[in-house]
């Protein structure tokens, strides 16, 4: 969801832009994408991405700490604890902001610069903490040398090939909607706003986020609703490339259990369970955004 919204936003404003090159690159963006089955999307993305990796004997790896192959990609792996920690770095220092903020934000550039050095200070003492105690990196050996198969990735973190083109496909597919939402709510803005912001003398960048974006949200927000919980339902068309991994699970929680129906009614919970918390925080957020009248 971070993802498609970031991406999306970023092609939704670079439609209106008057340089040909950038609104002609999102015009072509939207429209493919768009207009494109997920899963086909899906199913291409599976089959293009498998085809330009390597194979497990021919592996690449990245500074010796990251290998690459059709297998899947395996990265160093670092200790949760210190993980949980570091998350919680960020999380702490934005419920800072928030308290300190609530007489209003420093609008202007130099507030803007002190807010992003202290962000990049929290986002380095966060890195540090998790770093501290070293990395697990995954090595590669053959369990049998003579066998032209049977290798073996030890420690690491593994993120499965079928994860990948799960993620790239919501994502691409669901940024060029989202530009779309964005692209119309900015559009329907009156024209006098932005005249406005051109005569008090904003950079186009100050327009966009201080009198753009925060007017566009009251009409972006409800249907950005609609996409986040269609991005959540979507991804069960996982099935298209990793059915052997899915079908794999199931058959061993039925031999293991005994019972399959069961098996569907907690994933159909699941699925309910996260619909109503994405619909519960974007409304949140919805009447945060609708509370000051314009």
């Amino acid at each position: 969801m971070v993802l498609c919204t970031v991406i999306g936003i970023i092609v939704g404003v670079m439609r209106l832009s008057n340089h040909k090159l950038s609104s002609g690159f999102g015009t072509v963006y939207v429209e493919i994408f768009r207009n494109m089955p997920l899963a086909l999307l899906l199913f291409t993305i599976s089959i293009t991405v498998g085809n330009t990796l390597p194979n497990m004997a021919d592996e690449f790896d990245i500074a010796g700490t990251i290998l690459l192959s059709n297998q899947g990609i395996f990265t160093p792996a670092i200790d949760p604890g210190l993980l949980f920690i570091a998350i919680l770095v960020p999380v702490l220092a934005k419920a800072y902001t928030t308290y300190a903020d609530r007489d209003g934000f420093d609008d202007s550039d130099e507030g803007v610069r002190t807010r992003f050095r202290m962000w990049v200070g929290v986002f380095a003492v966060a890195t540090a903490i998790s770093l501290s105690n070293g990395w697990d990196v995954p090595t590669i050996w053959k369990r049998i040398p003579a066998s032209p198969g049977s290798w073996v990735v030890e420690g690491g973190f593994e993120i499965t090939l079928p994860f990948i083109c799960i993620i790239a496909g919501l994502t691409i597919y669901t940024s060029a909607i989202v530009a779309e939402i964005v692209r119309g709510s900015i559009q329907s803005l009156p024209r006098g706003q932005i005249e406005a912001g051109i005569s008090l003398g904003l950079t186009p960048f100050q327009r966009l986020r201080l009198v753009i974006m925060p007017q566009a949200l009251r009409s972006m927000v409800p249907a950005l609703n609609n996409q986040y919980m269609n991005v959540w339902k979507n991804s069960s068309l996982a099935m298209v490339v990793a059915y052997n991994d899915i079908f794999y699970i199931n058959l061993v929680i039925v031999n293991k259990i005994g019972k399959a129906v069961p098996t569907f009614i907690l994933i159909l919970i699941t699925y309910q369970v996260g619909s109503l918390v994405i619909s519960a925080i974007m409304n949140l957020y919805n009447r945060r955004v609708t509370r000051v009248q314009i």
